[in-house]
């Protein structure tokens, strides 16, 4: 075993603040070769595959609860790669989360850390993308003073330990990029906070959710379509009337056929002709969050 034991009991018991470090592919230096980590609850067996000659190395399994390790001294440096793990009998192949670069960087949330970015929703989030060449989604989440953050879904059964975050530094983000998330599927933060208590977290910049009582955000498509300057009337402020109608969005309306709140998009459609045939000017929502 090559990592230590103080590195391995972190990633077993949610403690790891940089699992980048540990986890994937690594150089042991000169003449030493390379390790590779992986982290599967659910695998019997896992080989790592090498993409440029189809060679593979077997991972020993240092940990019942499904870490697994391999000293590869046939190769001296670094190659592009991903997993087979062997699962109740079926081989998977998948990418690696921790062999990706980050989708985004610290000097990126410059902005959003002095108060004065206002578009912070481009940054954090959920981010179907094709990032390094594979198809996956991109998770970033503000937790600055979390001892570690833990990514649960869909995409890992909600295993509480198997995709810990990247911490970005000083920026207090934390992220990860998921080969093989798509669309529609639900998860949520696991956060190990400075008090040292775990709480699930929903994302706060998620673009859809589960109604109550899960809660979760559900991975959303980011092209949704934008007004653009000047597609709004405008009233004059001085001289206009105003009329608030207060609402919950989540209890307004349901859809007849899949007894659901209104989407978005439903919503869109709908609520502005309510509210211009009530004679309403304005609109007061109830935490979005809620």
């Amino acid at each position: 075993m090559i990592i230590n034991q103080n590195e391995l009991n972190s990633c077993l018991s949610g403690k790891i603040g940089c699992p980048h470090d540990f986890l994937g592919l690594h150089s042991l230096g000169s003449g030493i070769g390379v390790v590779a980590r992986a982290f599967d609850p659910e695998a019997d067996e896992i080989v790592i595959v090498d993409q440029n000659t189809d060679a593979v190395y077997p991972l020993k399994k240092i940990h019942s609860n499904g870490f697994f390790e391999g000293h590869i001294t046939e190769q001296e440096e670094m190659f592009p790669y991903l997993f087979r793990s062997i699962r109740a009998g079926n081989d998977v192949e998948w990418f690696d989360p921790y062999g990706f670069l980050p989708f985004k960087e610290n000097k990126d949330f410059a902005a959003f850390n002095d108060g004065t970015d206002r578009r912070p929703f481009e940054k954090l989030g959920s981010f179907p993308s094709l990032h390094h060449g594979v198809e996956g989604v991109a998770f970033l989440v503000w937790a600055p003073s979390a001892q570690s953050v833990h990514l649960v879904g869909d995409f890992n059964n909600w295993h509480p330990f198997s995709l810990p975050m990247r911490s970005l530094g000083s920026s207090g983000c934390r992220e990860i990029f998921v080969p093989g998330a798509i669309i529609g599927q639900k998860y949520k933060f696991r956060i190990l906070g400075a008090d040292s208590l775990v709480r699930e977290k929903t994302d706060p910049f998620g673009l859809r959710f589960e109604p109550p009582p899960g809660n979760a955000t559900i991975i959303h498509p980011r092209d949704c379509p934008r007004f653009e300057k000047g597609e709004a009337l405008t009233l004059d402020p001085r001289s206009s009337p105003v009329s608030i109608y207060e609402m919950h969005l989540g209890s307004w309306k349901f859809s007849e056929n899949e007894n659901r709140p209104l989407s978005y998009l439903e919503l869109a459609d709908q609520l502005p002709v309510y509210l211009n045939e009530m004679g309403f000017s304005h609109v007061e929502f109830l935490p979005l969050g809620e």
